[in-house]
């Protein structure tokens, strides 16, 4: 009787079953190498990425609107000042509009404290302080917020507002909204969110129907919070890690030519397996 060859590299030979079984039996180490990787991608994130300071602040605007249902009776509606002030504000905080204009007024405010700063310099031959530049323009602008515009003129940073770095927290009964806005420098997140405050309050009457829209700000000042966006960089690190591995093993899988299961043994001899003797 003659021996039947089997050519075990043929298409047909290798079953999706068998090869799962054989991920399965390396999980362990496809797993190490996912968090090896994971960690790499956050060592990675933590000398590449820079802090983002996220400046907030509370504010509420009130405004007056007739009830236009009952219009025999001089009353507000409350629910419907919530529901048309809340989905205003909402949308158009960060439009171009709205953003366009708030540059305009950080670009004018950064001009007027320049100016202050090179006169002062040209009459002292020194550098002026915050104080100094708030009083020369009679408290138009606080200590604090002329103490950020310095910097941002001294550091040349970026006067421009952007949509992806403005966010917007809110209650719909209280009409409290946070106002966020995220940069590179505290600074400048900081003296954005001023100038977006100020614009939004100049300029929300032209976008809701209403009278008396005004601004009550909650707190003297914003709040500055750091964050580090590490987590895409570890996602990344960590997919490399994980589909690397499972490339490897499959083509070590598909290269290896030799017997690895009595159920591999079976599918390309047609024959069953009777007993197996392990190493």
């Amino acid at each position: 009787m003659k021996n039947k060859v089997v050519d075990i590299n043929n298409e047909d030979s290798v079953n999706v079953l068998l090869i799962l079984k054989s991920l399965l039996r390396k999980s362990l180490l496809i797993i190490l190498v996912t968090i090896l990787f994971a960690l790499i991608g956050f060592g990675f994130g933590v000398i590449r990425t820079k802090p983002v300071y996220v400046a907030s602040r509370s504010v509420i605007f009130r405004t007056e609107i007739k009830d236009t249902e009952n219009i025999y009776n001089d009353k507000y509606n409350e629910a419907t000042l919530a529901k048309r002030v809340i989905t205003t504000v909402s949308s158009v905080v960060d439009t171009p509009g709205v953003l366009t204009m708030a540059t305009q007024s950080l670009n004018e405010n950064i001009n007027a404290v320049n100016n202050v700063m090179n006169d002062f310099m040209s009459q002292n031959g020194r550098m002026p302080t915050a104080k100094e530049v708030s009083n020369a323009m009679n408290g138009a602008l606080s200590v604090a917020r002329v103490s950020n515009i310095m910097e941002i003129i001294l550091n040349d940073s970026n006067t421009v507002l952007y949509a992806n770095s403005v966010g917007i927290n809110y209650e719909i009964k209280s009409l409290i909204f946070t106002l966020l806005y995220s940069d590179s420098t505290k600074e400048q997140a900081s003296e954005k969110l001023e100038v977006l405050i100020e614009t939004l309050s100049d300029n929300l009457y032209k976008y809701v129907q209403a009278e008396n829209v005004t601004l009550i700000i909650t707190q003297n000042s914003n709040d500055i919070s750091i964050s580090f966006n590490r987590f895409k960089y570890v996602l990344i690190g960590g997919m490399i890690g994980f589909v690397g591995t499972v490339v490897l093993l499959l083509l070590a899988y598909v290269l290896d030519n030799t017997l690895k299961s009595k159920e591999e043994l079976e599918q390309i001899t047609g024959v069953d397996v009777l007993g197996v003797i392990e190493k």
